[in-house]
């Protein structure tokens, strides 16, 4: 095919990209008969497209639009076709003029992806950011997309950050429009998952769009403020706006100029141009690698926006002068001084700050995630005095948006009102789908999935093949397993680099992060352990067979079962073995193979800085907080953790070993502390980060399915009502503040189809025990009827089944005593409008008889009695209901549902009636007492059981899931925050209901 065929069939897909599909073949034509060009046919288009070469330009081109089409939701071309469906495709394809055959082949190439988009909660907005608005002065994003096409990113990938990018943008205000207006938003990533990539590609539109001035809060150490500060120069800004017009070979000038010594210059992006010569604005930089903000040096001309307007007779923000003045940058440390300094220079400008649109990122929300405890005096005055300046900040700058990043949706402006006073995202929340490639919670725990007989292998168990227990403190033990992970990290690193020589991947990068402690002088303890273990190790003799061991024994048989090339994969130690010598040098090269990354001066000073920016980084991390805050630890394979705390914001941080771990995923191994003595209790810290994931992402889903308009086209849930539906996820939360609160109340919550664990039951009491027993007996003895249901797995199992009234069911829920924070309210009231309407007449209820339990007798009834756990770090609640036989109850509560099904199944449907599951535990007196249903026998004392309660109501009753709120100040029904003294603030959540109804 000439170039000119394929030039024109590249800047047609361009130029449709950007906007929409369009007859693609007559549009080629027509340019290639202009140009006196032979004209082609649709087969040869088809091919050309669908090059074989995966790094063809055109077929890389065409892919981009495809991704970005299949996942837009904007624009109105797509008629009524959902993101990623058969239909998205389907109408895709005809607009762009494809035959039948045609479609068939794309499709064959790119299959219709069936994943979930973007979780959007957002008030209504301003539809301002058009296709034709971003066409209009685009240049910075399209700069940035090709950095990451060149950096190897997936076209699907970019697609989704192209429409995530421009989902947050269409929500902030229209830079240009007359009357300003402050759009806060927070959007939701995952730990590790690239929170940097979204917030550039977010800056980037904002400039093409006419934001004039971008404050990045990056962090409150040194080391994430420059590591940001990099990245988005490298990525974003480049060499153009960098050298700023000065000249290179001038002595004087070079040591002004960042980045010309470093390794990765001519990676940096480069325009190729000056942008202001092309036509669109320059950057420039008010920060710099090495220097946070100071007082401008040279006076306040880098930061004023009047000189040079085009028309001084009109504001910044007018069109006329918006797309020629120069775009500001700042990436800041979130620190009270710093920020001091920037707002107080912008007081000092000539120009009105209400003239200036600016975007705030802030992507410190990691930072501040939740506690279980209240903060110290001083970390409090601290928080206060920082929120205080971003408080300045946004009112000195009246056009200012506020976009918060977090890596978890419990994120603290959900939790502390205190905090969130001024930067509630009142505006909109988006909660991003996990990205392609990302080796996240799924990935080391085995959520949601059981194992019949305890048959998990590394094929079928994520923990099996990534996570190694510790256990022990004992000297002995603690040389053990560090050895062992020492072991791991370098195998991993020679099977890195046998990798690398066998294909085109490379790894700059290989790292072992070691986080046993806050304290620095134990950083100093643990580095000098891990020198002595290492040059012990018998690396090139008498550790050898260790290795090999370790090899044959681990890394083997989990490659085999789950690495991505089994091509890559040595066909015996000995292949290895070379390279085993070849990473020790690597690690060894810098005669210290150990790093302590941590606050201590005197340390510091003794040894190299960490800087993955600079060269090769082959170490072994050993830190605490400056490790777990936000920082990227590049080339992380092999982490060895046992810090000994269970407060929840340090368990969301924990997740340094989340990431993108391409071309070597298998190799990744997780050390941490299964029985971590703290106080007088031993805590296994797995199953507590466990839990915490586990509340995310039932959390993600509740998002995903409230975030559905209701049958009237609006919004079940505004940002505003958010903060409530956090709270009931995390009933283990200290008391916030004394002087605000939320004002949202849920009134209503209810799901058609999809199960429910009432298993908030309250920690251990005989006389709570047998109350509740009696009130839940009526459901046993209803089920009379001996079956048998179906696993998810299709195994059968043996139960009981019966139909109960739904009034019945009501009343056992209210004379259930469950957990003193857990409010069944919302869900009792859904119950009972459903009955009321005659959504719910019925429920089935199925009491399984389980081989692995015990039958045994219960106040006169017959109960097959399993063992259950109590979740300490949740107020003693029990684990949910076992997914084997969840399946049954959701396949009778659905019709959708195909898991399950079984004739009888079939036959108890009913368009009005739900299903319950009845699970009955050993619950032995005494909190930290095991639950062991083997030690009981004929009749059982009500006390020593519980019965725990999931049910399913049926789909027609909510199909889209039904939640209704409250307010308690109806004079301030549209504040997110009520303060001490507003009317409502006193009343408790059943107050405010009851004045609602």
């Amino acid at each position: 095919m000439s170039s000119a065929v394929r030039e024109a069939i590249i800047a047609h897909l361009k130029v449709m990209g950007a906007d929409r599909p369009k007859a693609l073949l007559a549009r080629v034509n027509n340019e290639l008969e202009l140009e006196d060009n032979p004209t082609i046919k649709e087969d040869e288009l088809v091919s050309a497209l669908a090059a074989e070469n995966v790094n063809d330009k055109v077929r890389m081109e065409f892919q981009l639009a495809l991704a970005r089409w299949d996942a837009t939701s904007q624009g109105d071309w797509f008629e009524a076709s959902e993101p990623a469906t058969v239909g998205r495709r389907d109408r895709i394809l005809t607009l762009l003029g494809f035959s039948a055959d045609a479609k068939d082949i794309v499709n064959g190439q790119w299959p219709v992806r069936s994943d979930e988009g973007d979780i959007v909660i957002a008030t209504e907005s301003d539809p301002w950011y058009t296709d034709e608005r971003a066409k209009q002065h685009s240049f910075y994003w399209p700069a940035y997309r090709g950095v990451l096409s060149s950096k190897g990113w997936p076209a699907e990938a970019i697609a989704d950050l192209d429409v995530s990018t421009r989902e947050v943008v269409s929500r902030l205000s229209d830079p240009t429009n007359e009357t300003p207006y402050q759009s806060k938003g927070l959007v939701v990533g995952y730990v590790q998952s690239g929170k940097t990539a979204q917030f550039a590609g977010t800056i980037a539109k904002s400039i093409d769009a006419g934001y004039r001035l971008i404050i990045v809060l990056a962090g409150t150490l040194n080391m994430l403020r420059t590591q940001t500060q990099r990245r988005l120069d490298m990525e974003l800004v480049g060499k153009e706006n960098i050298i700023g017009g000065m000249d290179i070979n001038d002595p004087d000038h070079r040591r002004e100029i960042d980045y010309l010594d470093d390794t990765d210059w001519d990676k940096f992006l480069s325009h190729g141009i000056q942008p202001s010569d092309a036509g669109f604005v320059d950057i420039v930089r008010l920060s710099g690698y090495g220097d946070d903000y100071k007082r401008l040096k040279k006076g306040l001309n880098a930061l004023e926006f009047r000189t040079g307007l085009r028309d001084k007779t009109k504001p910044l923000y007018h069109p006329d002068n918006l797309y020629k003045a120069d775009a500001k940058i700042v990436v800041v440390k979130k620190n009270t001084t710093v920020l001091k300094k920037l707002v107080s220079d912008l007081k000092s400008l000539k120009i009105s700050l209400a003239e200036i649109p600016t975007l705030i990122i802030d992507d410190e929300s990691d930072q501040a995630s939740i506690s279980t405890k209240r903060p110290t005096a001083a970390e409090k005055k601290e928080r206060t005095a920082v929120n205080r300046e971003i408080t300045n900040l946004l009112g000195a700058l009246k056009r200012a948006q506020y976009v918060g990043y977090t890596a978890t949706p419990f994120a603290n402006v959900f939790v502390d009102p205190d905090d969130a006073a001024d930067i509630f995202p009142n505006d909109f929340i988006i909660a991003l789908k996990r990205p392609a490639g990302y080796m996240g919670a799924r990935d080391f725990h085995d959520l949601g999935v059981e194992f019949e007989n305890g048959s998990k292998s590394v094929a079928t168990s994520n923990e099996a093949a990534f996570v190694r227990s510790v256990r022990g403190d004992d000297p002995e033990s603690v040389e053990q397993s560090l050895r062992s992970a020492l072991d791991a990290y370098l195998l991993s690193g020679a099977v890195k680099l046998y990798r690398a020589e066998n294909s085109g991947l490379s790894f700059r990068h290989h790292t072992m992060l070691v986080h046993e402690s806050v304290k620095m002088i134990e950083h100093r303890d643990t580095a000098d352990l891990l020198r002595e273990l290492w040059a012990q190790g018998g690396y090139s003799s008498s550790g050898l067979p260790r290795l090999e061991e370790l090899w044959s024994k681990d890394y083997l048989p989990v490659s085999e079962a789950r690495a991505e090339d089994h091509d890559l994969i040595p066909s015996s130690f000995d292949e290895l073995r070379p390279f085993i010598g070849m990473a020790l040098d690597k690690i060894n090269s810098s005669q210290n193979p150990v790093l302590v990354v941590n606050g201590d001066k005197d340390l510091q000073t003794h040894q190299e800085a960490l800087n993955f920016d600079r060269g090769s980084v082959w170490r072994i991390l050993v830190g605490g907080t400056k490790l777990s805050r936000g920082f990227t630890v590049e080339g992380l394979t092999v982490s060895y953790y046992r810090r000994k705390t269970l407060a929840a914001d340090t368990l969301m941080q924990m997740g340094r070993w989340f990431g993108f771990r391409g071309g070597y995923k298998d190799l990744v191994r997780l050390y941490i502390g299964r029985a971590e003595l703290s106080g007088q209790k031993y805590f296994d810290l797995y199953e507590a980060f466990e839990s915490i994931v586990i509340d995310e992402e039932l959390f993600r889903e509740e998002l995903a399915r409230y975030a559905e308009l209701d049958d009237e086209g609006k919004p079940q849930v505004r940002p505003r009502d958010v903060p409530p539906l956090v709270t009931q996820h995390l009933q283990w939360l200290a008391p916030t503040a004394a002087n605000k609160r939320y004002n949202a109340v849920v009134t209503e919550r209810g799901d058609g189809g999809r199960l429910k664990d009432l298993n908030a039951l309250p920690a251990q009491n005989d006389t709570v025990n047998r109350k509740n027993f009696a009130a839940v007996k009526p459901l046993i003895e209803a089920a009379e009827t001996e079956a048998r249901f179906v696993t998810d797995s299709g195994s059968a199992y043996s139960a009981r089944y019966g139909i109960v009234s739904s009034d019945d069911f009501i009343q056992v829920l209210q004379n259930t005593r469950f957990g003193e924070t857990f409010d069944l309210e919302p869900q009792l009231q859904f119950l009972r409008k459903a009955s009321t309407d005659g959504k719910i007449q019925d429920w089935v209820v199925i009491v399984p008889d389980l081989s692995e339990g015990t039958a045994v007798t219960v106040a006169g009834a017959h109960l097959n009695v399993l063992k259950r756990k109590r979740r300490e770090e949740r107020q003693w609640a029990f684990s949910g209901s076992s997914r084997r036989q969840r399946v049954a109850v959701e396949a009778i509560a659905d019709p959708r549902q195909k898991d399950g099904l079984t004739e009888l199944v079939e036959s108890l449907r009913s368009p009005t009636r739900g299903a319950i599951l009845l699970t009955a535990a050993h619950d032995p007196r005494g909190k930290h007492s095991v639950s062991d249903p083997s030690t009981l026998s004929g009749e059982v004392d009500p006390a020593l059981i519980a019965v725990m309660i999931s049910y399913a109501a049926p789909y027609a009753s909510a199909p889209k899931g039904k939640i209704g709120f409250t307010v308690r100040s109806q004079k301030k029904a549209n504040a997110a925050i009520l303060s001490a003294g507003d009317e409502g603030y006193n009343l408790s959540d059943h107050e405010a209901r009851l004045a609602a109804s």
